[in-house]
């Protein structure tokens, strides 16, 4: 996210932007940005790197020298829960710049849309490496494009006629990644995206939250067909061009976790959340055979919603019991920094398909005492898989204690 503002001046990033905060108090029921504070948050982020002694952090710069792994258990590595990473890319359409006469020239103003340094697909494949400049930009879309996006609008039916390749076609940017192997629902979360989002210290947002540039994800076997996570997100009003948001409002959005200046999370999404999803229902989507992840921006001016009544209110659940379970009543405005400009809007870092074992609350490719104590914590108590519930019914019990044994002190393993 730091590339909205480096190009302006490294000052105007220190001063106004004060990035590189600690992280502040959370008020919804959805994961913190970095190492997961909430206690029943079911969308911990998944840490890129790990060694012996932390989680989440690595240097500035790239830093994929180890994508396997070493034998030494307190090097810096890239966690290896994650078994593979994007190999490939298709249907990279950035936003529009918003002055047509840009269009093809696209330069770092105000309306002019991406500029080509950050037109670069190739830039999301492979590990993730927690370089906030090493990204794919999607880019943004300004107020009076959003306009033409409006059914009512009498521009409407010229701009929804034009082929989605058209460069002229206002619609928010996007990006498909592809794998070599296809992804499955298994156990916990399946993959995780990283975006370099960052905690504010202050100046143009809220002190301690994140500035996120959002964006929903779709999943595909054939490429053609797309089932769209269900989401939530629960900010009440626009933040500003550079403003921050509370991620514990938020869940199944890329986006919400920090992966910028030495800090380095994924936000996590489980396929068993598509499991209603007309595309499944109908055979279109086989979860079980995942071969393309789309990525599509969102403008965070309100103007695109939510898909809230899709999912259970974790207010309706009782935190003891884990009874209770009302849907969502309505959907909601989608608000992030907007009008973020010239490598603005969501940028893809990278994204991992995670091989999770049962047991490994905390993602990190074994099964340890640092688990058991997570779900020792939420004992007989609604939890999810980051609080021990592995059989992902929204109890911890002795179910999972069991699931937890049978893969006590066992890891995954890489090349």
């Amino acid at each position: 996210m730091a590339i909205k503002v480096f190009f302006v001046s490294l000052i105007f990033a220190s001063v106004i932007f004060a990035f590189n905060g600690q992280e502040g108090e959370y008020y919804g029921h959805y994961s913190t940005a970095m190492e997961n504070r909430h206690p029943t948050a079911a969308d911990a982020g998944i840490p890129g790197y790990i060694s012996g002694s932390t989680r989440g952090i690595c240097p500035a710069g790239s830093n994929d020298e180890e994508p396997g792994g070493n034998d030494d258990p307190n090097s810096l590595r890239v966690n290896p829960v994650f078994r593979q990473w994007a190999t490939g890319y298709q249907n990279y359409i950035p936003a529009p710049a918003a002055s047509a006469a840009l269009i093809g020239r696209e330069s770092y103003t105000y309306y002019g849309g991406v500029p080509k340094d950050w037109r670069r697909p190739e830039a999301s494949l492979g590990p993730v490496t927690g370089d906030n400049f090493d990204v794919c930009v999607l880019g943004d879309l300004h107020e009076s494009q959003l306009n033409v996006l409006d059914p009512s609008d009498p521009n409407y039916a010229d701009n929804d006629i034009l082929d989605p390749n058209d460069p002229y076609k206002i619609q928010p940017g996007q990006v498909t990644v592809s794998f070599d192997d296809p992804l499955c629902d298994g156990p916990g979360p399946d993959f995780a995206v990283f975006e370099n989002g960052f905690i504010s210290a202050g100046g143009a947002g809220i002190g301690g939250q994140i500035f996120a540039e959002l964006a929903y994800v779709e999943v595909s076997t054939d490429g053609e067909m797309f089932a769209r996570f269900p989401s939530v997100s629960l900010t009440s009003a626009k933040v500003g061009a550079y403003g921050t948001i509370d991620p514990s409002n938020v869940y199944n959005l890329a986006g919400k976790h920090v992966n910028a200046y030495e800090r380095t999370w994924g936000t996590p999404f489980n396929l068993k959340d598509l499991a209603n999803s007309e595309a499944v229902i109908n055979g279109d989507v086989d979860l079980q055979n995942i071969n393309y992840i789309k990525i599509v921006d969102i403008p965070g001016s309100g103007f695109y919603e939510d898909s809230a009544i899709e999912l259970i209110d974790p207010n309706s659940i009782d935190p003891e019991t884990g009874e209770g379970g009302e849907y969502f009543q309505t959907n909601h405005s989608v608000y992030d920094a907007w009008v973020t400009w010239g490598s603005g809007g969501f940028d893809l870092e990278a994204i991992g398909a995670i091989e999770q074992l049962y047991g490994d609350a905390n993602s990190d490719g074994k099964v340890n005492m640092a688990d058991f104590i997570r779900l020792a914590n939420r004992w007989n108590m609604y939890g999810n898989w980051p609080q021990g519930d592995f059989d992902e019914n929204r109890f911890i019990d002795i179910n999972d204690l069991y699931l937890l044994a049978t893969n006590w002190l066992n890891s995954v393993k890489r090349d």
